[in-house]
């Protein structure tokens, strides 16, 4: 039996990241102890997302199918958890990071399509890994902050604003932190600037490095 599923556990294991997004989602518009909950239900992803490429490269277990399926869960969770964050509190940051983060996995999941659909290899880069991981890690920050702030409010460590949990970040943070409070209200915003400059870049650079396939796709069209 585990010799059976053993060449099948990298795409398993991605599988069961896609999964946990609904979990995670669910937990992220609960209160304090939920979102610590989503939060470690997002670190469990990012374990298997490391175990499934490991075992992939260290057994020979690499397929087409799992690199397609890898970096498409990544970006399922990334849209999923930030349009989530705009739901819960439109203050957190602007919208257009969003979807120019959001336009640029759209272009590059169709690219990866196209590609599998005309037998061409679409060439990856490390600056797609380097720009994951800098989404990843700005939303495991946000989760933190929204942890504190429903935490605060829950408890009475801070006064109840607009009832509760409903509580705008700007207006936690510069009404009770002080000097910190532009740290906690703008940090947000800057750590996804950089991930969005990462995700236009890296999509950019994604899109001149397999001009080839795209150049196939409409002759195909053509004809």
């Amino acid at each position: 039996m585990i010799k059976m599923l053993l060449p099948h556990i990298p795409n398993i294991l991605t599988l069961m990241r896609i999964i946990l997004i609904f979990p995670i989602l669910i937990l992220l518009f609960g209160d304090a102890y939920s979102k610590f909950l989503s939060a470690m239900l997002l670190v469990f992803a990012g374990i298997t997302d490391y175990l499934d490429g490991k075992i992939a490269r260290k057994y020979n277990l690499e397929s087409e199918l799992g690199q397609f399926l890898d970096p498409l869960a990544d970006k399922l969770i990334i849209i999923s958890i930030l349009l989530a964050f705009l739901q819960l509190d439109p203050s957190i940051f602007p919208y257009w990071m969003v979807w120019l983060i959001v336009s640029r996995e759209f272009v590059v999941t169709a690219l990866r399509i196209g590609g599998i659909s005309q037998s061409s290899k679409v060439k990856t880069m490390f600056i797609g890994k380097v720009k994951t991981t800098a989404q990843f890690l700005t939303i495991f920050f946000i989760i933190s902050l929204l942890i504190l702030k429903d935490y605060l409010v829950e408890h009475g460590l801070i006064m109840k604003v607009q009832g509760a949990i409903g509580v705008p970040f700007n207006e936690i943070w510069f009404n009770y932190f002080g000097s910190w409070a532009y740290f906690l209200t703008y940090t947000p915003s800057f750590l996804l600037g950089i991930s969005t400059i990462l995700s236009v870049y890296s999509g950019i650079r994604y899109i001149m490095k397999n001009k080839q396939v795209i150049s196939s796709l409409f002759v195909e069209d053509e004809l």
